[in-house]
C-alpha cells in the first residue's frame, strides 16, 4: 500500500509540473505575441480573466506539489536520489520567488491601473514586457524542474515495484 500511496504522490507532483511547464510553454509560443497590441480597453479580457484563472488553478495545485515534493525528499533521504529530488524542490521554490516577487507586482499594477481607470499604454506595455520576461523565467525554472523529475523517473524505472 504505501508503494501505491507513493507512486500516486510521485505522479502528482510530476503531473502538476507537466502542466505547469505545458502553460509556460503555450504562454510562452500561443499567447505572448498577441499580447504585443493589448491596450487598456483589452487588458481586462485578454490578461486579467486568464491570469486570474491560472492563478487560482495553481493556488490550489502547488500547495500539495510542495507537500508532495517534501514526501519525496523524506522518502529518498537515505538514497542516491536525494539529490535529485532536492533539485526539484528548489526549483518549485525558485519558481514561486519568482511568482510572488517579480510576477504578481506586475499582475497587481495592473489591475489597480484598471480598478482607477488610468491605464497608460506606453507604461502598460514596459509591464507586460517585464512580466513577459519573468515567465520566460519560470519557463526555464519549470523546465529544469520537469526534466530532473522525468530522470528521476528514468532512475526508478518502475516506480510501483523499485518503490519497495
Amino acid at each position: 500500500m504505501k508503494n501505491i500511496l507513493l507512486a500516486i504522490n510521485h505522479g502528482y507532483y510530476f503531473w502538476g509540473t507537466s502542466v505547469y511547464v505545458g502553460l509556460l510553454w503555450s504562454l510562452h509560443f500561443i499567447f505572448y505575441p498577441s499580447w504585443q497590441s493589448i491596450n487598456a480597453d483589452s487588458i481586462a479580457e485578454h490578461f486579467l480573466v486568464p491570469v486570474n484563472a491560472a492563478t487560482s488553478f495553481f493556488t490550489f495545485v502547488v500547495p500539495f506539489m510542495l507537500l508532495a515534493g517534501l514526501v519525496m525528499i523524506y522518502f529518498e533521504w537515505k538514497t542516491s536520489q536525494r539529490w535529485t529530488a532536492l533539485l526539484a524542490y528548489g526549483s518549485l521554490l525558485l519558481m514561486m520567488v519568482v511568482g510572488g516577487f517579480l510576477i504578481r507586482p506586475v499582475n497587481e499594477w495592473i489591475a489597480a491601473a484598471l480598478e482607477k481607470g488610468n491605464v497608460d499604454s506606453l507604461l502598460l506595455q514596459e509591464q507586460l514586457k517585464d512580466w513577459m520576461l519573468y515567465n520566460d523565467m519560470r519557463l526555464l525554472i519549470m523546465t529544469t524542474m520537469w526534466i530532473i523529475l522525468l530522470v528521476y523517473f528514468y532512475k526508478k524505472n518502475n516506480l510501483i515495484k523499485t518503490l519497495s
